[in-house]
């Protein structure tokens, strides 16, 4: 029976759980399945049209400001960490111009609070690249045949032994919308249960940090990355509601 996309009520196709959005999105995310990943186009766009419609922009306007992509080839590939490919663009102007675009794999982030809801489990830990030391949440990359949440409850338990006892989606976000396709997924449980002794080991020194001092951290600096950065910042906005 054919699939049939874009049924039922959906926030986002990133974040629904329904079993057409899910496969259409697994497929679109597999390198090199252009077709799966037209199909998740089509059902992104319409459903952005539909959004922008809701919020006072009409379609017309929708289709002058889309960027259009001509042609693509690809320079690099080094799979699973990093594909780079050159992209023929049109700009709303109607100015061309090549564009680099750079994909990574999907990844998470859970931020891991204890049963008081007062302190959250955060990682002090070396980036080489940026050469900084920040604080950071548990998390990392999403396998072939896992879903965001399954991946979610994975890092957690190998990182640092908890297993989430209630865990539910906070946002998707891409990191660098400009040249850089890598969905990152933020989780957040509250609550966790000591299940086993972490497996991986070079992933920092795992504290428990008050979450009132999360702010005054992220003031001086310390909370370096984006998933951290965007993850924290939902729950501290969360908890003033």
């Amino acid at each position: 029976m054919p699939l049939k996309l874009g049924t039922g009520a959906h926030s986002s196709v990133t974040e629904c759980s329904c079993a057409a959005c899910y496969l259409v999105r697994t497929a679109a995310l597999s390198r090199g399945n252009m077709a799966g990943w037209k199909a998740w186009r089509r059902l992104t766009m319409s459903r952005k049209r539909k959004a922008s419609v809701e919020r006072g922009v009409a379609v017309a306007e929708l289709d002058d400001a889309q960027w259009t992509v001509t042609n693509r080839r690809l320079v690099y590939d080094a799979p699973p960490w990093l594909r780079v490919e050159l992209a023929d663009v049109r700009k709303p102007s109607g100015q061309r111009e090549e564009h680099h675009q750079v994909s990574l794999p999907r990844a998470v982030m859970v931020a891991a609070l204890d049963e008081s809801v007062e302190h959250v489990l955060l990682a002090w830990r070396h980036r080489w690249v940026p050469d900084l030391w920040s604080w950071e949440l548990p998390g990392g990359l999403i396998e072939d045949d896992e879903s965001p949440e399954e991946a979610a409850r994975r890092e957690l338990v190998e990182e640092t032994g908890y297993r989430a006892r209630h865990l539910r989606h906070l946002v998707t976000y891409e990191p660098e919308v400009g040249t850089v396709r890598s969905p990152r997924f933020v989780y957040q449980t509250d609550g966790v249960d000591r299940v086993a002794d972490p497996t991986e080991h070079d992933e920092g020194l795992f504290r428990w940090v008050r979450l009132d001092t999360v702010p005054d951290l992220i003031a001086r600096g310390q909370v370096g990355s984006s998933g951290a950065l965007i993850g924290l910042l939902h729950v501290l906005a969360n908890q003033t509601k």
